[in-house]
Parts: C-alpha cells; sequence; structure tokens
C-alpha cells in the first residue's frame, strides 16, 4: 500500500474515533460531577441527620439542667458583717442541697451562685469548701477573668466593683465574666424566672469545657459545669453504632470531632486514611459548634465507572465499527485497483499487438503515395486519409504505451546524438497534411542547429501532442508558431497558437490525467486525455519541463529539454 493511502485510511479510522473518544470523555465527566454532586448531597443529608441527633441530646441536656437550676426566690443581699452560714440562709441558698443536687444530678459536675455584681454566693473559697469546689474555681479562673458577664457585657464600673469585693482575691472567690460571643441565643433564654439563659463554653486541659447557666429576675445567676464525660455520653448514645445500618444509602465512615480534630466517636466500616481529608465537614450546632461531623467515603464511591465503562463500550464497538468498515472500503479499492491494473495490462498488450500491424499500414500507405501521382484525385484523397489517421492512432498507441510505462516506472529518456531542428521539422512535416487540412500555416523559427544529446523520441511524441492539440483545439485564426533555441546545454522549444488559449487557473489542470476543459472548445473533440500529461513527464525525466507561458493571444507552450553536446554523449 502507498504510504499516501495509508495515512488516508489512517485518517479515516481514527478521525472519529478521536472525535467519539473526545465526546464520551466530555460526557462521562459531566456524569461524573452529576454523580459527584449526589453523592456529596447524600453524605449532607446523613451529616444533618447526625447533627439534629447531637442537637436533641443537647435540647435534652438544657431541659434537665434547667431542672437542675431553678432554685427558691432570692432574698436582700448579706451584710459583709454577716458570717457565710447567715448569709447563705438569708438569701436561701443552702450549700448541702446543692451539693445534694450535684450528687444526684449525672450531668452537673458543679452549681455556682453568683450575685448580681458578680459576686460569688456559692461555692466560695473558704473553710467550708470542698475539693471539688476548690478544682472548680482551678478550672474556671479565665472564665472570672474573662471581663465579661453571663447574657451582657459587663460595664467598667461594675467590673471594678466586683474586682474589689470580699470574694475577690481574698480567697472566696472570682467575679464572673464571659466573652460576647457566648451570649444566649433567643431560642434559649427562657427560664421559669422569666430570666436569660445560655450556654459557655471555654478551653482548659486538654478539652473543651461548658456550664450552663440562668439569670433570675433577682439579678442572681445560677450556673452549672456540665460534665463533658456525661454529655459527651448522650451524644454518643444518640449516634448509630460502629457499623453502618443495613438501611443505610451510603458507605464510608462518619466521624465527629472535636475541636482539636481528634476522633470523639466515629462509625462505619471503612477506615480512611490517617489525615485524610473528608469529602464533607459540618458543624454541630452550638454550644458544641467547635466540634464538626466528617464524612470519608470509600475510594470509588464518588467515581462514575459506569459512565466510563459505557464510553469505552461505545468507543471498543465504534472502533469494531469504524475498522470494519475502513477494511471493507481498503478491499473494494484493492480490488478496483486491481481491475484498473489489468485493464490498463489489457490496453497496454493490445496496443502492442496493434502497433505493429498499424506501423505497416502506415510504412506501406507512405510508400504508395508517391505512385499514387497519376491516379484520380478521389484516389489520392482516399490515402492522405490512410495516412493522416495511422499517424494519429500511432501517436495515441504511443501515448497509451508511455503512460503505461510511466505507470510502473519505466519512462526514462534514451538520449542519442542528433539535431534537434532537424526533429523539430521532420515532425511539423508529418503534421503538414492534417495542419493544412484544418488551415493552419506552421512557421517554424529554427534555433537549435547544431547536433546535441537528447532522446529524439521523447522530442517527437512531445511535439506531436502538442502540434495535435493545435490541430483540435486552436486552428481558430489558422496561425501556428514554433520557436526553438538553446542555452546552457538547454533545448527550449515554443509553441504558439492563435487559439482561444487556456484560463489561468486551468494550466495546470490540463497536465493531469484524464483531465479535458469543460466548454464548447473541448466538445465533440475526441482525444485520451494523456498526451499532455505525458508530454509533461517525458520533459521532465528528461530534465526539463513542459509548461504554459504568458502570451498576449492563444496558448504559447514552452518545452525545456537538457541537452548535450556530442563530446558529452561520446
Amino acid at each position: 500500500m502507498k504510504p499516501r493511502l495509508f495515512a488516508t485510511y489512517l485518517f479515516i479510522v481514527l478521525a472519529p474515533l478521536g472525535l467519539l473518544a473526545w465526546l464520551g470523555a466530555g460526557l462521562a465527566r459531566e456524569e461524573q460531577a452529576q454523580v459527584e454532586a449526589r453523592y456529596r448531597e447524600l453524605m449532607s443529608n446523613q451529616l444533618a441527620v447526625r447533627k439534629e441527633a447531637v442537637a436533641a441530646v443537647v435540647e435534652q441536656a438544657e431541659r434537665d439542667l434547667g431542672a437542675l437550676l431553678d432554685l427558691p426566690p432570692f432574698v436582700a443581699e448579706p451584710t459583709r458583717t454577716q458570717s457565710a452560714a447567715q448569709s447563705q440562709s438569708e438569701t436561701g441558698i443552702e450549700a448541702s442541697a446543692l451539693r445534694r443536687k450535684v450528687r444526684e444530678s449525672r450531668l452537673a459536675r458543679q452549681i455556682f451562685v453568683l450575685r448580681p455584681d458578680g459576686g460569688f454566693l456559692f461555692p466560695l473559697l473558704d473553710g467550708n469548701a470542698t475539693d471539688k469546689e476548690k478544682g472548680f474555681f482551678e478550672r474556671t479562673r479565665l472564665v472570672w477573668e474573662s471581663g465579661i458577664r453571663f447574657g451582657r457585657e459587663q460595664d467598667p464600673a461594675s467590673q471594678k466593683s466586683a474586682s474589689q469585693t470580699d470574694s475577690g482575691r481574698n480567697g472566696r472567690g472570682w467575679a464572673g465574666s464571659l466573652t460576647a460571643r457566648h451570649v444566649a441565643s433567643p431560642d434559649s433564654n427562657r427560664s421559669p424566672h422569666d430570666g436569660q439563659r445560655g450556654w459557655h463554653s471555654w478551653f482548659w486541659g486538654n478539652g473543651v469545657h461548658l456550664i450552663h447557666w440562668q439569670r433570675h429576675q433577682s439579678g442572681h445567676l445560677v450556673g452549672v459545669e456540665v460534665d463533658r464525660m456525661a454529655l459527651l455520653s448522650d451524644v454518643v448514645s444518640g449516634l448509630p453504632d460502629t457499623e453502618f445500618e443495613p438501611s443505610a444509602s451510603l458507605s464510608g465512615r462518619i466521624a465527629l470531632r472535636n475541636a482539636q480534630n481528634h476522633a470523639i466517636y466515629q462509625w462505619g466500616a471503612y477506615d480512611p486514611p490517617e489525615n485524610a481529608e473528608p469529602e464533607v465537614r459540618m458543624a454541630v450546632d452550638a454550644p458544641l459548634s467547635m466540634w464538626t461531623l466528617n464524612y470519608h467515603s470509600e475510594p470509588g464511591t464518588l467515581s462514575s465507572g459506569g459512565a466510563w465503562f459505557n464510553v469505552g463500550t461505545a468507543l471498543a464497538l465504534s472502533s469494531l465499527v469504524v475498522a470494519a468498515l475502513a477494511v471493507y472500503f481498503f478491499r473494494e479499492n484493492a480490488r478496483e485497483i486491481r481491475e484498473a491494473a489489468q485493464r490498463v495490462s489489457f490496453v497496454n498488450q493490445v496496443s502492442h499487438e496493434l502497433k505493429t500491424p498499424l506501423t505497416n499500414i502506415r510504412m506501406y500507405a507512405e510508400m504508395l503515395e508517391p505512385r499514387m501521382e497519376d491516379a484520380d484525385e478521389s484516389a489520392r484523397e482516399n490515402l492522405r486519409v490512410i495516412v493522416s489517421e495511422s499517424q494519429r492512432l500511432s501517436r495515441m498507441i504511443g501515448n497509451v504505451l508511455a503512460f503505461a510505462k510511466d505507470q510502473r516506472g519505466n519512462l526514462t529518456p534514451n538520449p542519442r546524438r542528433c539535431v534537434p531542428d532537424d526533429i523539430i521539422r521532420a515532425t511539423i512535416e508529418h503534421f503538414r497534411p492534417a495542419l493544412d487540412a484544418r488551415g493552419v500555416t506552421v512557421s517554424f523559427t529554427s534555433g537549435a542547429p547544431d547536433e546535441a544529446t537528447l532522446d529524439s523520441d521523447f522530442l517527437e511524441q512531445i511535439l506531436g501532442n502538442l502540434l495535435g492539440n493545435v490541430e483540435k483545439y486552436a486552428a481558430v485564426k489558422g496561425e501556428m508558431d514554433v520557436l526553438s533555441e538553446t542555452r546552457d546545454g538547454v533545448l527550449i522549444v515554443r509553441v504558439a497558437d492563435r487559439g482561444p488559449g487556456i484560463p489561468t487557473d486551468q494550466r495546470e489542470t490540463v497536465f493531469q490525467p484524464f483531465q479535458r476543459l469543460s466548454d464548447s472548445l473541448t466538445e465533440g473533440v475526441a482525444g485520451t486525455g494523456i498526451g499532455l500529461a505525458i508530454a509533461r513527464e517525458q520533459a521532465r525525466n528528461h530534465g526539463g519541463d513542459l509548461t504554459i507561458v504568458d502570451s498576449a493571444e492563444g496558448a504559447t507552450f514552452e518545452l525545456t529539454l537538457k541537452t548535450g553536446t556530442t563530446k558529452d554523449a561520446a
């Protein structure tokens, strides 16, 4: 197979496959994006369900702690001279009762009561303080030193007053304070005494601690430090087991992580790599907003393998179809080429077979022509027709044989010593009867009278095709000029007619095999359409060329053949 034909078939196969692959990849990527979006939405929905479960636990804890903080109404403040026992009695605070509440509640770690000015009523760092109450003050030191009161900002005057009380640095307690970002939300501002309630979180030790508080109408604030392990236990109990439920729509792992990004609790069979980023992350509602729910999906969950499989299958089937079509067309083309080669071979053989008897007919007709001078005019005219037609048929057979040689790559010149002008004159004389019959006058300007080395058969056949074209197409004004010259070892022959000429955009078309100008000049004119193609190939194989040059009128063909002197040939 020729490289150009192979490249064409390769393009025919690969171009549609490449287009299908590009379109299929685009569709697969789009479907992949849609699958990822759907999976992420499902993941977010599952996390939202777990987030609501945690929020339900916190709400229940609020209700339980609210009941714990439901204390009797407070009375007037005690004076500084009153004892601690008197103070607790007159304000309605019983230390033993509060300590009993702490012991009976699984969520409470420590209860505290603050006066309206922020000073402690309970517990107090005095001789009656327990170890647990002392630990409470140590854990909450940062809370009381933060400078902002629970539920509202503390003005500088009240802050100064609170810091100067005997419950400040004298060992009885610290002024209560809280950062503004932990002001109670509207949903939590409900209490039995129409006060405020809310949550406060702070970092101490190795984690986050929580305080739930409520403010009474008297201005007193009652709070409880939440036992975080008990709260965490309640949160975990509201979450699924360590394995996904059989009805779960997704697989993977969900992890509840704290502020340090440590896993508090996780469930799901998949074990993601360490430090792997989750596909979806969702923060838990306040007061646990520093916790997050992270969803890690199993590898391949977000990939749309079906889309790529469909694309691959479609591409494979398309490849088979295109390859089958390519093989079919190749075989059909090869068959047609073989048949064409057989037809060319048949024509070539027939031409060879016709050449010998035609040569004999032409030779005997030319020998008979001088003997017919005494015959009547009709007989001489018939003989001239026989000679002219035999010559034309010889040229046609010569073109066919030359074309067959060119297709096989055997159209090579055989240079020998000759006089170019003599060959040109002889060729013109061969055509003179036919040209005279068409009323064409030939003017020959000789410019190559010296011997040169060239293939005389090539030169004769090329000139025969040019003169034959003038006879068929350009015998309008009855004039034709033939000029020859040699220049730098090159024979130049110009054949100019006075016909309609050849359009500029078709000057290359006439040199292609089986191509003829489609206009009124060629209609009804017989010809094989290979004469000029063979003439150009012969000229180029001889080291020259055959072209059409610009002229004021008609068409002018310029033939160049590389020649040598007789000394070069020797």
